[in-house]
């Protein structure tokens, strides 16, 4: 996950310390925690870089950044930018949709060529 800290004008906006917390279930009996992670502050220029978060390959289907502060005093908090990277793990039923379609391609396969048979 790559975070772009809050980069406009008022860059004590950002966020300085979250707790990063994932789940399968909407959070309601699986949450798990990544840990606490200490944010830089932004620069103010748009070429901002941004920080990565590594999941470890945790596999997770929600995520919630629980913001403890902020960069300044501000009441006011926020990140300009959210990015996901990795694989996605298609959900159960696209597999059994897979797996469906490829058990069916000898049948078909086969259906096919004793048609042409029979037409000759």
């Amino acid at each position: 996950m790559l975070l772009f800290n809050y980069n406009e004008f008022l860059i004590n906006r950002g966020v300085n310390l979250v707790e990063i917390l994932v789940s399968n279930d909407n959070f309601s009996s699986d949450t798990r925690s990544l840990g606490t992670f200490d944010f830089d502050p932004a620069t103010g220029n748009a070429f901002n870089p941004g920080q990565f978060v590594d999941f470890g390959g945790m596999v997770a289907q929600f995520i919630m950044l629980d913001i403890l502060s902020s960069q300044g005093d501000s009441t006011y908090v926020g990140l300009n930018e959210v990015e996901f990277y990795g694989s996605l793990v298609p959900e159960p039923t696209t597999w059994a949709m897979i797996l469906l379609g490829a058990a069916s391609i000898p049948w078909m396969l086969r259906r096919k060529h004793r048609l042409v048979h029979a037409n000759c």
